[in-house]
């Protein structure tokens, strides 16, 4: 009985797969790239980092990370969201929807002033993104100055 539940629960697992969300097909937008913008908030006591690369086939990998300045000159990291390689399932003028699989978690991004060929900035959760031309975010990314 315990084999039979094992391989129906492998195969659960291999056939989620079949479900995945289908990435719309971003090849042909502007926003293609990697982005990064940092701003400080409450009077310079916090810092906001977002990170987003986003590729042809639809899949957008974001880091988005808040640190707040405590009173002791430490910095202690306030939130910190890493989502890698999530399909691109819904996207409009103001939002990009990530999603795995339906009924799983759905990462709503909100959207503003895209890229143009005069202005190369993209607004992404109200921070004001530049082009990432390096090929690490390690060295800029962090609570520490």
């Amino acid at each position: 009985m315990k084999g039979f539940i094992v391989a129906v629960f492998c195969g659960l697992l291999v056939g989620c797969d079949l479900f995945k969300v289908t990435p719309v097909d971003l090849s042909n937008y502007a926003i293609l790239g990697q982005w990064y913008g940092e701003q400080q908030l409450d009077e310079g006591n916090t810092r906001q980092q977002v990170y987003l690369k986003i590729q042809p086939d639809g899949l957008v990998t974001y880091y988005h990370l808040i640190c707040r300045h405590l009173e002791d000159a430490q910095r202690a990291v306030i939130s910190d969201l890493r989502i890698v390689d999530f399909p691109v399932k819904r996207l409009s003028p103001t939002a990009m929807v990530l999603q795995k699989y339906p009924f799983s978690p759905q990462f709503r991004l909100t959207l503003a002033q895209w890229p143009s060929a005069e202005v190369d900035r993209f607004q992404v959760d109200e921070v004001v993104l530049s082009r990432w031309d390096q090929s690490s975010i390690d060295d800029q990314w962090g609570c520490d100055e």
